[in-house]
Order: C-alpha cells, then structure tokens, then sequence
C-alpha cells in the first residue's frame, strides 16, 4: 500500500529489481509492467483487499493520510485494521508498517530511541500512534517490523534543502535563527533499504526501529545549508551565521507553540545494531541534488 508515494515507490524499484512479483494497491488507474501490477481500490474495501492479498509472501503498509486531517483516522487507523484482519488468512511471511518518528510528539528526552515514551499531539501524530498499537497488539501473523522515519527526503521533494535551492533572504533569515536546530532528514532510500532489510529475519514479537540520520552531524539547519551551497560552489561558499540552538524554541514558546528542544535527535542504534547500513548522509544528498539541478 502507498506504492506510489515516496518511500512506496523506492520499495517497488527494490523488490522488482530482487526479481519479486510485486502488487500495488492505488486509487489511479495505472498501466501494468513487467513484474509489476496495480489494484485499483480502497484499503476499506474487503473484496479489493482480498485480491491484493491474494497469494502475497510479504506486505509493506506504506498508505497514510498527510494533510488532510478529516481523512487521517480513516487511513491511517481503519485502514490499517483492516489491512491487519485482512493478512489473517493469508499465509503472509514478512509485514512492515511505515510508521513515523512523529509518533514521540513532545519529549524531554534529548535522545530519542524505541524505548521513549510517546506523547502524540496532533491528529496525524496520534493515528500513526494507534496504528502503531494495533499493528503491535493484533500481530499480522508474520515476522512483523514497525519504521519510525523522521523527515523523509529525495530529489523530487528535498524538504529543508528546498529553502537552501530557492535561496533569497527570507530563507538565509530563517536559517539565522534556526540554524542550530536539527533538521532530521532522512533519505527515502534509505527508509526502503530499512524496510526490505528485515526480509528474512524472525521476530518472535513485532520489532520497531527508528530511521534516522540525526547521527550526521550536518543535519542541523545550517549544516545543510551550508554543504548544498558548498558542493554547488565547490567550496567557496562561507558558513552561514546563526543564533543559540535554544532561542526559536524560546521563541515558539512566547507565542504558545509547545516544541522539542531543537538538539532532540532520533537513534537509529538500533537499527545499525542488526548490521543495516545508510546509504545516503547530508552530504551526498546535497551532491546528488547539486548534479541534478546543475
């Protein structure tokens, strides 16, 4: 499910190009292709999840409901109830739930990893939150893996990187004052690799594993500002200046906007602890989009 969005669509690639037979459930009409074949229908819908289900080994849940809020217990929970109840007769092997390190909401906690508490505050927080329980309590019936990615990027959709491309002095303020902040972004490759890197493996109980690369440490605002600018200058741009790491909360605060401490970082200790290996880090992101856009 959700394989055609940004970490779908990376999955896909991998499975096919590893010579699996892979079935995408969308709501567009779509072509097939070799290896390749598309379900058109609702995660709500029992006979279309009875066909999408049908013979299937493996099962990544990668559907959810980003911005309209209206829509986001429907997706993001029901659907995945029913996606659950649904893989109960079929003899799936492998299921992996794409979660979101949004799922922690506020935290005092300055390193976060799977043994934090979670205190969702927004809607989309809190239905991934639920899924996350009902995927944990109710146990597909396979070796199953719940993913907490932080800020996923990739070329099409570069997130902080976007503000360093566009460039102009409203971006370089924003960066002045948030430049200390970690940015926590995390590549959608990356995130696919973690998701079909648990194939194989048994887990007598579902397992959950932040997706992170907080552990960069040019993941910060600035940081990233300043190696796109870097590698598209090759080298001699200047760093850009910025305030205390702690004045945009102060600031968030005075205007009654509860916030993280901007050196809250996401472990992915974990997840390195089985032997998983990042592909991408700050800096080859920004080469990558430097030579993409010239």
């Amino acid at each position: 499910t959700g394989g055609t969005g940004m970490v779908g669509r990376k999955i896909v690639e991998h499975l096919v190009a590893e010579g699996y037979d892979v079935r995408v459930l969308t709501r567009k009409v779509l072509t097939d292709k070799p290896k390749l074949s598309y379900i058109v229908g609702d995660l709500s819908d029992r006979e279309v999840l009875s066909r999408f289900l049908d013979g299937a080994d493996l099962v990544f849940h990668c559907a959810a409901e980003l911005r309209d809020v209206s829509m986001m217990r429907s997706t993001n929970v029901n659907a995945t109830e029913a996606l659950i109840e649904a893989c109960r007769v079929v003899p799936v092997k492998y299921f992996c739930f794409v979660s979101s390190a949004g799922v922690i909401g506020l935290t005092t906690t300055l390193v976060v990893d799977e043994t934090t508490s979670c205190n969702p505050q927004n809607e989309y927080e809190i239905t991934k939150a639920a899924a996350e329980l009902l995927v944990a309590k109710n146990k597909p019936g396979a070796t199953t893996v719940i993913l907490r990615p932080t800020n996923v990027v990739d070329n099409d959709k570069p997130g902080t990187f976007l503000m360093v491309k566009e460039g102009g002095w409203l971006n370089r303020f924003k960066v002045f004052i948030k430049g200390g902040e970690c940015a926590h972004l995390v590549h959608s490759q990356d995130v696919a690799a973690a998701a079909t890197f648990f194939i194989g493996h048994e887990f007598c109980e579902p397992e959950c594993f932040f997706v992170s690369r907080d552990d960069d440490p040019l993941n910060t605002v600035a940081g990233i500002w300043n190696t796109y600018r870097m590698a598209r200058s090759g080298g001699t741009e200047k760093s850009v200046r910025y305030l205390p790491h702690w004045l945009p909360r102060y600031m968030r605060k005075i205007f009654g906007r509860n916030s993280n401490s901007g050196l809250v970082i996401y472990s992915s200790e974990k997840l390195l602890g089985f032997g998983f290996k990042f592909i991408y880090g700050i800096r080859s992101m920004a080469q990558e989009l430097v030579v993409r856009n010239g």
